[in-house]
């Protein structure tokens, strides 16, 4: 399966993770909860909370594009990625955001699950979950390593769209972890 690079491709940046998710089960249908315990990602309209294990990017360093950013890293292998980006495409309402954010697996990876959500600080998110192979390339991890992801995607309080993006080698991220943090996505601006 032919892959784009979701790792660090500046204008294709796309991804996101879940094991049980991707077979529609992990991840509730309410996001927004408080992650007690867990530090914050804060891309300023859309925060959320990840895993002590992830690693958050200095502002200085998060690529082109991107607002926010946590990663886990093995060795020189970025294994698991976290980021957010706002405003990542004009777009009047939450089908046409879910639409754009698709489009950046769409070519390299099968969607595996779509649904609406409820986020904390909006009317409503979609979650997408996708499969793709990795390319191996830019500290991603071994070609072909099966890979998943998921998209939260919607709207800020401005109408402008936002998107988390979750991205692992399949079976890297506990179910109840990726439950924990897609809870915790909510839209502060």
């Amino acid at each position: 399966m032919k892959h784009i690079n979701t790792f660090r491709a500046g204008a294709a940046l796309a991804a996101v993770l879940g094991g049980a998710l991707l077979a529609g089960c992990g991840a509730s249908d309410h996001a927004g909860e408080e992650s007690n315990g867990w530090p914050a990602l804060d891309a300023r309209q859309v925060t959320l909370n990840h895993p002590a294990t992830y690693r958050a990017l200095d502002k200085d360093h998060l690529p082109k594009g991107v607002a926010a950013e946590a990663d886990v890293q093995e060795g020189s292998v970025q294994v698991a990625r976290i980021y957010v980006q706002t405003k990542f495409m004009e777009a009047g309402d939450l089908d046409m955001a879910a639409l754009g954010a698709s489009t950046m697996y769409e070519f390299g990876g099968t969607p595996t699950d779509q649904k609406d959500i409820e986020v904390k600080g909006t009317d409503k998110a979609r979650m997408q979950s996708y499969a793709f192979e990795s390319s191996g390339k830019e500290n991603s991890p071994p070609r072909g390593t099966q890979m998943v992801g998921v998209n939260v995607v919607g709207m800020d309080r401005e109408r402008e769209p936002w998107v988390v993006r979750i991205t692992a080698p399949k079976g890297k991220i506990a179910p109840a972890d990726l439950d924990k943090i897609v809870k915790s996505i909510r839209v502060t601006g």
